[in-house]
């Protein structure tokens, strides 16, 4: 089993240890993430803007906790973390204020169809990856 080690690069410790999951456990990791993505999109945009409002209430709510995590994880500086976090905060509030005007179906000139436009649906799960 591959061991992966949490080092602050303030201090240059190490501060914790990570054991690699297994392939079978990343399956099933994967499996459920897709399940919960087929719910989320029949989900109405008013529920999921709720959910990111949510988001964004719980980010304020422990910040300064996500700011110390910044810090060991990655050596931000507790302003600098502290700015991204005000950041991420107000973009997520902002798409969920204008949700329903971001996610509308788009009208396109027909260009010999009787008609053409675009909708913008849930596709499938993303795996994001921080340092």
């Amino acid at each position: 089993m591959v061991t992966f080690a949490l080092q602050n690069p303030n201090t240059g410790t190490e501060e914790e240890q990570f054991e690699r999951i297994d392939d079978t456990d990343r399956d099933a990791i994967l499996d459920r993430a897709t399940e919960a993505q087929r719910s989320w999109q029949e989900t109405s945009v008013d529920q999921r803007a709720d959910v990111l409002r949510a988001v964004a209430d719980l980010y304020e709510q422990h910040k300064d906790r996500l700011i110390d995590y910044m810090g060991r994880e990655m050596g931000k500086l507790r302003p600098w973390g502290a700015a991204e976090l005000d950041i991420v905060v107000g973009i997520y509030r902002w798409y969920a204020d204008n949700a329903h005007q971001l996610l509308a179906p788009e009208e396109l000139p027909a260009q010999g169809a009787d008609r053409s436009y675009v909708v913008k649906r849930p596709l499938g799960v993303i795996l994001g990856i921080m340092p």
